[in-house]
C-alpha cells in the first residue's frame, strides 16, 4: 500500500514538473487512505473528499451530475499543491467511521458500470487538469473494478515479490484477460515491482517471477493462434530493495522530498515514457 500511493505521488510530481500540467490526485483507497493522511499534516481540515463526492453524485437526480461536480470542483480548487489538486478519501477521521454513502452504492444504483470513471473525468475537466490519478485499494473491490475493467483507463499495477502481492497481482491480470476480449481497445497494463532484493539484480533470479507475471497476463495481448514467444512480456519497471522505503516521514513535503531522493524517480522515468 506504501509503495502504490508513492508511485502515485511521484507520477503526479514528475507530469506536472516535466511538462508544466496540472493533475488530479484522488485518494480512492477508503480503507488505508495513505494520500489522505499525508494531506492532514499539511491541510487538517480539506474543504471536500471523494465520499463527499460519490455521495452527492449518488444523490443527484439530474443525469449529467453537473452541480455536484462543480460544487466539488469548486472546494477541490483549495487543495493545489505543486500542480496537483488533491482529492482526500475523507475530510476527517471521524468521517473515516460514518460513510452513509459507499461508492457499491453509487456503482448498483447507476446503468453505466463506469461512472466512476466518468464522474472523474467530468470533475477533471471542471478543474482543467491534463490527468486524473487515482490511488485504489489493493485487490479487486467494487471501487476498483469500475476503473480496472474502463478500457480508457491507464492501469498501473504495483506489487513486490513477496507470495500475497504477486499472487493477488497474477489473478488479477488473469481477470483483465477474461475482461479484455468484451472490450475494444483494450491496452496493456504498466507493471511496477518493488522491493526486489539487491542480490536478484542482473540474476537468473527474477526469471520464474517475470514468466509467472507475463503468463498470466499474456490473452491481454497474444494474437490468435499464437504461442508465447520469449520476448513477449508487460511493458514493466523494476526498482531494487531501499531500506529507507521501510519507515516514511509523515509529512506532505517530507514525503516529497524523500521520492526526489529515491530510486522511485527511476522507476517513474520509465512509466512516463510509456505514457
Amino acid at each position: 500500500g506504501v509503495g502504490r500511493t508513492l508511485h502515485a505521488l511521484a507520477l503526479a510530481k514528475a507530469i506536472t514538473k516535466n511538462s508544466n500540467s496540472r493533475i488530479l490526485l484522488v485518494d480512492g483507497d477508503l480503507e488505508a487512505p495513505g494520500l489522505t493522511w499525508l494531506l492532514f499534516t499539511w491541510l487538517p481540515e480539506p474543504p471536500v473528499s471523494y465520499v463527499d463526492f460519490i455521495g452527492l453524485v449518488h444523490s443527484d437526480i439530474n443525469p449529467s451530475r453537473s452541480e455536484s461536480i462543480k460544487l466539488v470542483a469548486d472546494r477541490v480548487k483549495g487543495i493545489l499543491i505543486d500542480g496537483i489538486y488533491v482529492l482526500p478519501a475523507f475530510r476527517s477521521i471521524g468521517q473515516f467511521d460514518s460513510i452513509e454513502i459507499k461508492p457499491d452504492h453509487l456503482i448498483r444504483g447507476s446503468k453505466d458500470p463506469f461512472i466512476l470513471t466518468n464522474i472523474l473525468i467530468k470533475l477533471g475537466k471542471e478543474l482543467n487538469v491534463d490527468a486524473v490519478i487515482v490511488d485504489l485499494r489493493a485487490g479487486l473491490s467494487e471501487l476498483s473494478a469500475g476503473l480496472l475493467f474502463d478500457p480508457r483507463v491507464y492501469r498501473i499495477l504495483v506489487t513486490t515479490l513477496s507470495s500475497q502481492s504477486l499472487e493477488g497481482t497474477c489473478q488479477l491480470l488473469k481477470l483483465l484477460s477474461k475482461w479484455s476480449n468484451k472490450v475494444d481497445g483494450e491496452h496493456l497494463p504498466f507493471l511496477i515491482i518493488s522491493q526486489v532484493p539487491k542480490n536478484y539484480q542482473e540474476t537468473e533470479l527474477l526469471d520464474p517471477f517475470l514468466l509467472r507475471l507475463d503468463e498470466a497476463s499474456s490473452p491481454l495481448w497474444k494474437k490468435e493462434d499464437r504461442e508465447l514467444e520469449k520476448d513477449d512480456s508487460l511493458p514493466k519497471s523494476i526498482s531494487y530493495f531501499d531500506p529507507n522505503l521501510l519507515v516514511l516521514p509523515e509529512s506532505w513535503d517530507d514525503v516529497n522530498n524523500f521520492i526526489d531522493g529515491s530510486p522511485i524517480k527511476e522507476t517513474i522515468a520509465k512509466l512516463l515514457e510509456w505514457l
